[in-house]
C-alpha cells in the first residue's frame, strides 16, 4: 500500500515509518518544518496546504502529527496543529479519493487541557466527514504511550525514570490515584498495523481504542519504576494538586485489535526495565 504518514519525524511516527516500511508498505512522509518537492517521498506541510493533487495513488493517510503545548506554544499554535493542520490533510485525502483516515487521537476528554480539546475538535471533523460519505476516518484512540529514548520534559514515564535515575533528593508528584493504561511504543505501532490490515471492516466513522488493556494506578507505577531502578529519591506523593478536570479512570477495551489477533506483548513491568538498563 502507499501511505502517507503525517508527523514522520516524531516519536511515534518514526517508528511506525520504519515498521511500514519493514512490512512493504511504501510511505510517503509529511513534515511540517521541511520544504521539498512535492512529488518527493517527503512532502512539507506548505505543499499539502496549496497543492491538491499527488503524483501517486494513495491508500490510506495516518495522522501521527500533535503538539502537546508543553514547549511553551500557544492555544494558537497548538490548535494550527492539532485541528488546522490535520483538516488540511483531510481536506486534502478527499479531494485525492484517498479510502482511509487514520487518526491517532487521545483518549483525554476535552476539558483536561489544550491539546486534549484541539485533539477531539478534530475528531468531531473526521466525523463530520465520514457523515457525508467522503471518507473512512478511523479514531485510533491511543492510551498512554511509552518507549526507550524519549524526551523526559514531555512524557510522564521518560521524566519518573530520568528523575529516579538521577537519585534526587525528592521527586513530588500528585497523590497518584489516576488509573492509567501504558502500552509500550512497539506494541502501539503493531496495532496501527493491524489496523491497516483490516481496513475493510472500517467504514464511515469508527473508534478504534489502542492500549494495553489493563489499568494501572500512577502511584503504583512510579512505585514500580522506583524499585525497579533501585533509585534513593524520596518519593512525595499528594505534594501536587490534580490539575484542572483531572481523569481519574482510563483504560482501553482492546476487544476489537483482539478479534483481528492482535495482543500487547510487552508487559509494563518489562517494558519499563528495558529503558531503566539503557539508561543505567
Amino acid at each position: 500500500m502507499n501511505i502517507l504518514v503525517s508527523g514522520a519525524g516524531g516519536y511515534l511516527g518514526h517508528q511506525l515509518v520504519e515498521s511500514l516500511q519493514t512490512n512493504g508498505h511504501r510511505v510517503i512522509r509529511v513534515n511540517r518544518k521541511t520544504l521539498s518537492a512535492p512529488t518527493a517521498d517527503v512532502i512539507s506541510a506548505d505543499c499539502i496546504w496549496y497543492r491538491k493533487d499527488i503524483d501517486l495513488p494513495i491508500d490510506a493517510v495516518i495522522h501521527c502529527a500533535t503538539c502537546y503545548g508543553r514547549n511553551g506554544e500557544t492555544d494558537t499554535e497548538i490548535a494550527n496543529v492539532n485541528v488546522l493542520y490535520g483538516l488540511a490533510l483531510l481536506e486534502f485525502a478527499v479531494h485525492n479519493r484517498v479510502p482511509a483516515f487514520l487518526n491517532i487521537g487521545t483518549s483525554l476528554p476535552p476539558d483536561v487541557s489544550t491539546y486534549a480539546f484541539t485533539k477531539n475538535q478534530f475528531r468531531e471533523w473526521g466525523k463530520f466527514y465520514a457523515a457525508r460519505q467522503k471518507i473512512d476516518f478511523i479514531h485510533l484512540e491511543l492510551e498512554h504511550f511509552y518507549g526507550p529514548d524519549e524526551n523526559p520534559e514531555q512524557k510522564f514515564i521518560a521524566m519518573v525514570i530520568h528523575e529516579l535515575l538521577q537519585n534526587k533528593a525528592e521527586l513530588c508528584l500528585t497523590a497518584g490515584e489516576q488509573i492509567r493504561d501504558f502500552i509500550h511504543v512497539i506494541d502501539a505501532v503493531r496495532a496501527i498495523l493491524t489496523v491497516i490490515r483490516y481496513l475493510d471492516e472500517c467504514h464511515g466513522y469508527r473508534v478504534i481504542p489502542v492500549g494495553s488493556g489493563n489499568g494501572y494506578q500512577l502511584k503504583e507505577v512510579v512505585q514500580l519504576i522506583h524499585r525497579l531502578s533501585g533509585s534513593r529519591t524520596e518519593l512525595r506523593f499528594g505534594a501536587l494538586q490534580y490539575r484542572p478536570n483531572e481523569l481519574m479512570y482510563s483504560y482501553a477495551d482492546i476487544s476489537v485489535l483482539k478479534k483481528w489477533g492482535w495482543n500487547p506483548e510487552i508487559t509494563l513491568e518489562d517494558g519499563l526495565l528495558q529503558i531503566i538498563k539503557e539508561q543505567e
